[in-house]
């Protein structure tokens, strides 16, 4: 027995004919067949509604020839079939035998079309919990720092060894503990439904609300199996909940926003305007505004000979104090989920365990493994050096580390076919340069006044004449290129399918007028002629007194 989950297909060689009469079987056959029907015919017809069973060939449409599966000595029948579930039909989109191909010397190939659609399950995929630091704010931060001085044992900075990694891992695992469960965590994601949301708005009368509806609900669901009198009081108490629940919320943005707009005619709101609109202002910048901090170069062998002192004074706690000044807030949290918020909240105990972590660090020369776990991906933050060279001789100098590691890896740079363009937008073209020549090695680089780039022109003054030129041309090469025989060609494809649309072909012998009256169409090339000369239009719209319009009344001699 096949289930009735899967999708059941029968075909072969059932040698029966169930012809083109449809009576007595309408369940099972369509209104398409061949030949005439006999007892073989009827027995396939009987199984098919016995087991509520559809012949695929019976419900197309199709020639004789495409329904004939057996040609014998002058003589066609059909005794090949397909036949599928009732319910599944739907899914054939043809059925049909084909003519040109051949299973055997008699049998004709019969071949059917299914839109089987692969059932798609979704993937669980594993979610972490993020813990709810926007809370730690008010008796909860006391409560977090509590919890965490006192779960933290002093022998902490005692670790045996100068274990790094076993004093971080104490120090972490503790802070994300104590944080869960003074803060909370959220779960889940926004396609689905989250056990806390994170809405900044959200009041403790949102939330009792909010769980007051999801309760009234589920009593809804579990109440379906019971007397139309219970339904009805489980009912009408679920939308007094959603309502109270919608009149909360609508309340809780209401202040949560009034809030807001007082805050921002504060001066701390206007200064957080500011800082905002600063750091919009920054990642605007271009790369050609940053600031270059400038280090003191240092050489390949002087790297190679550069080791730690090691007797060199210990981290205090006033430099680890400063450097967390210095962080950001509201940054993203790593691997650790601890931010810099949770160890300014921490205070000087935080202060006095990151500093005897990092001289721990410090003096065994290992960090702690997870620490290893994070990805430092180089991103432009408009801060630090962006590869700018100061002069001539720095940036040959460059050139040639660049050669010297190419070519020790096996590559080689065309040195003749390769150029240069300086770009100097605040400088003007007769500005005199300097004797230092661009060099790769011994070959000195000749210098070009523009560069093509993806279609567009750039010259070394920012000017934009050549790029909107190079433009021009293009764009007229390309509408002459449409012209002459391309023109042509075009007129002809056309006239081809306008000759399809109206069934007609060449060996009609009708002009090409004819189809351009009854479909009302013009011709290709007058349209691409109007769309070149549309601009002309909106020049002869224009007064006489117009500038472009006086060009007409002049006399040349």
């Amino acid at each position: 027995m096949c289930p009735q989950e899967h999708r059941l297909l029968i075909g072969g060689d059932l040698n029966g004919h169930i012809g083109t009469d449809v009576e007595g079987y309408a369940r099972a056959r369509g209104g398409f067949g061949f030949g005439i029907r006999n007892e073989e015919g009827i027995s396939i017809l009987e199984f098919a509604v016995a087991h509520d069973l559809a012949v695929a060939n019976s419900f197309f449409k199709k020639t004789d020839a495409q329904l004939a599966t057996f040609h014998s000595g002058g003589h066609s029948t059909q005794i090949d079939y397909l036949l599928l579930r009732k319910g599944d039909l739907r899914t054939c989109g043809d059925c049909k035998v084909l003519t040109d191909l051949t299973c055997s010397s008699q049998h004709r190939l019969l071949v059917m079309d299914l839109a089987l659609r692969r059932r798609v399950t979704k993937s669980v995929r594993p979610i972490q919990p993020k813990i709810l630091w926007k809370k730690l704010i008010g008796e909860k931060a006391v409560t977090f720092k509590t919890s965490v001085v006192e779960r933290i044992d002093a022998s902490v900075e005692m670790t045996p060894n100068d274990d790094a990694d076993q004093m971080w891992i104490c120090l972490a695992s503790t802070i994300r503990e104590v944080a869960k469960e003074a803060l909370g965590v959220a779960v889940g994601t926004s396609r689905g439904h989250k056990t806390d949301r994170e809405s900044w708005w959200f009041s403790d009368e949102v939330q009792s609300k909010v769980a007051l509806k999801q309760l009234r609900f589920r009593e809804l669901i579990t109440c379906q199996e019971g007397t139309s009198t219970d339904r009805t009081r489980v009912e009408e108490r679920y939308k007094e909940a959603k309502r109270e629940a919608k009149n909360a919320v609508a309340r809780a943005k209401e202040k949560a926003y009034e809030d807001l707009y007082r805050k921002l005619n504060s001066k701390e709101g206007a200064n957080d305007i500011y800082r905002i609109a600063k750091a919009r202002e920054r990642r605007r910048r271009d790369i050609d505004n940053i600031k270059p901090e400038h280090h003191e170069d240092l050489q390949e062998a002087d790297i190679e000979q550069f080791q730690i002192n090691r007797d060199c004074e210990e981290i205090n706690h006033e430099e680890v104090r400063m450097a967390l000044r210095k962080m950001g807030r509201n940054k993203a949290v790593g691997p650790d989920q601890i931010p810099i918020k949770a160890w300014w909240c921490l205070g000087d105990d935080g202060i006095r365990w990151l500093t005897c972590l990092f001289n721990k660090m410090f003096r065994s020369s290992k960090m702690p493994m997870e620490w290893r776990l994070s990805e430092t991906i180089p991103i432009n933050k408009n801060k630090g050096d962006a590869q700018i060279c100061e002069s001539k001789e720095e940036l040959n100098r460059r050139l040639e580390q660049w050669r010297v590691a190419l070519e020790s890896n096996g590559l080689q740079i065309r040195r003749q076919k390769t150029e240069y363009l300086r770009c100097d937008f605040d400088r003007n073209d007769d500005v005199q340069e300097d004797g230092v020549n661009i060099c790769i090695g011994d070959q000195i680089l000749h210098p070009q006044t523009s560069f093509r780039y993806l279609g567009s022109v750039l010259h070394k003054s920012g000017r934009i004449d050549e790029d909107v030129s190079q433009r021009i041309k293009v764009g007229w090469l390309k509408w002459r290129s449409a012209t002459g025989a391309q023109e042509r060609r075009m007129e002809v494809a056309e006239m081809r399918m306008l000759r399809w649309t109206c069934g007609k072909t060449m060996l009609d012998m009708i002009p090409n007028s004819v189809f351009r009256e009854n479909l009302e169409v013009r011709s290709i090339s007058d349209k691409l002629r109007k769309g070149r000369l549309r601009w002309f239009g909106h020049v002869r719209m224009r007064p006489l007194t117009a500038p472009v319009r006086r060009v007409e009344a002049l006399t040349f001699v």
